[in-house]
């Protein structure tokens, strides 16, 4: 590991910490009140799989509460960048989610298997894939993000750490309580939940959310055009048994049902995948204006086998997910927990991927994502003060994607006349692991931690590119290579010493790791304290799901290795009216994942996930939560994340071009990030209290792809929200915009084909929000 004097110093000072957004949440003290105590309350958390407060955690958090998500206009995981310094997500516009990071530690893969780097969890029930968790939004208690590798506590995948969604649970008493809101683009955000006794044993909460809006997206050459509909609706039933004083049983029944519009991206610039260019209509079009709204998009997308079916762009995503947790004390402070769920993904989704009226890029992706998953734990206390953890855990993923791929009027058509592509992949994955973690005091001062788990998996792939039926590509790789294709069939090529034949990729991944983490909290003073840790976690090996016209480019990318040193501090100050948190952080990278192209001399640059041998990301973040008069908050954070990568690494370039990337930083990721909220309440009457309040997020500047080229570059941009309100007892108005000076920014810049795209964030919103609650 290459530690620098910088990074050492970053260590010695820096931080990350926690961010509570005001609002009305369970903990009423931790809370924004007009007239009340400014002191902080605490806040408890899970990120332990065991309630804690979180400033006696020896790890950078973030959390907030349900109705503060509410009141600061996150609606979606994607906006938890508002409140979480060293978060970012990045629209890849082909699955239709955001791909998030943390700490510069990010996956970017668009295939519907990508497993994140940032993985999302229900009640700690995992969601492999981040479009699982596009409603987890709904009905919460709060939210927690935790930060650096979470490998011994949640397994894989979670090397930038994780996204924990607390539902609210059912209550002994009835409940009830909605949130409408109406903005601009006739957008209607609606929720609501019931919630109460149904027996003496058994307690329910059922809440629903629908969002429903015009296209925000208006064409630029055909006027009167629109697109980005919304049209979504997800739901979740739960149920909290107690037969007994010793046994409590959770069941969780949820999903969504999204018919919304997909987006069309934004047309940047022609660049032709192959030495033969496109047509002319492609190489002619006119650039979008910088105006978010500004889009182009052919009137319909080609559906397989034949290219006859014209479909519109109206998604038929489904997810549902069951899940059962029951915990049973055994007595002696010790509890045995099982969690068992199962969820399925279901997708058809139509895209424009070329920012035109023609077909360079059409594409209708379909397929399915299924997880089972099962967990035992043992857990309790050790003397009465220290926690123990011990239990074992299976996940089996199974996924299927399919890709139709239309493109008449690409550089690839000149090739392979009326071309159409089908492509398809399959990965069985099972995944067992068994771990431990404790935590015990030494000291009434000093506490030490350790946690390790041994994980291994099995991964079983097939995929191909197929004629899409219509023969017209087995015809040509016959007479271009003769390969002896069949309409249907398997095109991907393989070239051998024996010459060129197509096939269908077979292959099997199988690996093992050992993640760990030890740790120290010393509590200097009464509301002050110092940590540090070591820890190491792992991504999966991992399969592209994408197209593949040669066969090199299903090779997997091993498992990728992070080792992160971080110290840090919380303290409460001034009579607990300030809460100001800090970390800062060295992460060694071992064969990073990332995606990249190889050369192929006839379509040109081809996609390819490939390792990083060696490379590190170095930072710091500091936070605080300032109350220094009663009704005011001021949540200032910023965090800094430096990546690069080291040795000697030479890939190519999405232009087909040869290139040594040897100190360049990591895609996706914006080195500076910052956001300062500040709200202010105060009371009109005893019964009547009103707020305004104002956030202010800054984002770095950053790259979509490897390389660094000037097309692929994402500016910085700083984007303004207002609200303002009142309350009075369970009812609250607010006003809000969102973006309220309409800047023109965008999260991804890519090359698709024979094009340059790019997915623009959404303009200036407004909107009203009414929120009721009956206790």
């Amino acid at each position: 590991m290459k530690v620098t004097t910088a990074s050492i110093l970053a260590l010695a000072w820096a931080g990350a910490a926690t961010v509570v957004a005001p609002g009305r949440a369970a903990a009423a003290d931790a809370e924004t009140s007009a007239g009340s105590t400014t002191q902080i309350g605490e806040i408890v958390v899970t990120a332990q799989k065991r309630e804690q407060t979180i400033q006696t955690v020896g790890m950078s958090i973030q959390a907030a509460s349900g109705d503060a998500l509410v009141q600061r206009g996150v609606n979606s995981t994607g906006d938890l960048v508002k409140l979480v310094p060293g978060l970012t997500a990045s629209d890849t516009g082909y699955s239709g989610a955001p791909q998030f990071g943390i700490r510069g530690v990010i996956y970017l893969d668009p295939s519907l298997a990508a497993n994140p780097t940032v993985s999302t969890y229900n009640d700690q029930v995992p969601l492999p894939f981040s479009i699982e968790a596009l409603g987890s939004t709904l009905d919460l208690e709060r939210v927690e993000v935790l930060k650096g590798p979470q490998g011994t506590l949640f397994g894989d995948n979670a090397t930038g750490g994780g996204i924990n969604y607390i539902a609210a649970k059912p209550t002994k008493t009835f409940q009830a309580g909605t949130d409408v809101q109406y903005g601009r683009f006739n957008t209607l955000d609606a929720q609501g939940f019931l919630s109460g006794p149904v027996s003496s044993t058994l307690d329910a909460r059922i809440a629903v959310r629908t969002v429903q809006a015009n296209g925000w997206q208006k064409s630029y050459v055909t006027p009167g055009l629109t697109l980005g509909a919304r049209n979504f609706w997800t739901g979740r039933l739960t149920l909290n048994w107690t037969p007994t004083s010793r046994l409590r049983v959770v069941g969780t029944l949820s999903g969504f049902v999204d018919h919304s519009q997909s987006t069309a991206p934004q047309f940047e610039g022609y660049a032709p995948l192959s030495p033969v260019p496109a047509s002319a209509n492609i190489q002619n079009f006119p650039i979008a204006p910088a105006n978010a709204q500004a889009a182009a998009w052919s009137p319909c997308v080609n559906d397989a086998p034949f290219n006859n079916h014209c479909v519109g762009y109206r998604r038929n995503n489904r997810f549902y997910l069951a899940s059962i947790r029951a915990d049973y004390d055994l007595g002696g402070d010790i509890t045995l927990t099982s969690l068992t769920s199962y969820e399925r993904f279901l997708q058809y989704q139509p895209l424009n991927q070329d920012g035109t009226i023609y077909q360079d890029a059409q594409t209708i992706n379909t397929g399915h994502l299924g997880t089972t998953y099962q967990e035992f734990r043992l857990s309790g206390r050790i003397l009465g003060h220290g926690a123990w953890i011990v239990g074992v855990n299976y996940q089996n993923d199974d996924i299927a994607e399919k890709s139709n791929l239309t493109a008449p009027d690409s550089s690839a058509a000149h090739i392979i006349p009326a071309i159409g592509i089908n492509s398809t992949a399959a990965i069985d994955a099972h995944t067992y692991a068994v771990f431990a973690h404790g935590e015990l005091p030494v000291t009434s001062n000093l506490t030490v931690e350790a946690g390790i788990r041994y994980t291994r998996s099995n991964q079983d792939f097939v995929g191909c590119q197929r004629d899409n039926g219509n023969g017209i590509l087995a015809a040509f790789y016959n007479a271009a290579f003769g390969t002896h294709d069949v309409a249907g069939g398997c095109t991907t090529l393989h070239e051998s010493a024996a010459g060129i034949t197509s096939v269908q990729v077979v292959s099997k991944l199988d690996e093992d790791n050992v993640s760990f983490r030890v740790g120290a909290n010393w509590k200097v003073a009464r509301d002050v304290m110092l940590y540090a840790n070591i820890s190491q976690g792992y991504k999966a090996g991992a399969y592209s799901g994408l197209s593949a016209t040669s066969d090199f480019q299903y090779d997997p990318a091993v498992q990728e290795k992070l080792l992160a040193y971080e110290v840090g501090f919380k303290s409460e100050l001034f009579n607990r009216t300030l809460q100001l948190n800090g970390a800062g952080f060295y992460y060694d990278y071992t064969n990073k994942q990332i995606q990249g192209d190889e050369r192929d001399v006839i379509f040109g640059a081809l996609a390819k996930l490939v390792n990083v041998p060696k490379s590190h990301v170095e930072g710091f973040e500091v936070s605080a939560i300032w109350r220094p008069v009663a009704g005011l908050t001021l949540t200032p954070v910023v965090s800094y994340a430096h990546s690069r990568i080291d040795g000697n690494f030479t890939q190519y370039n999405y232009l087909a071009q040869l290139q040594n990337f040897t100190g360049e930083r990591f895609p996706g990721v914006a080195e500076l990030q910052a956001d300062v909220d500040a709200q202010y309440a105060w009371d009109f009457s005893d019964s009547v209290r009103g707020f305004v309040g104002v956030n202010v997020n800054y984002q770095g500047s950053s790259n979509s792809a490897l390389g660094d080229l000037p097309r692929t570059r994402l500016p910085s941009y700083t984007l303004v929200d207002l609200r303002a309100g009142i309350e009075k007892g369970p009812i609250r108005v607010q006003v809000w915009g969102k973006n309220v000076f309409n800047r023109y920014y965008y999260t991804a810049q890519i090359h698709s084909l024979d094009t340059y795209i790019r997915y623009a964030g959404m303009p200036a919103t407004y909107g009203v929000t009414i929120s009721y609650r009956y206790r």
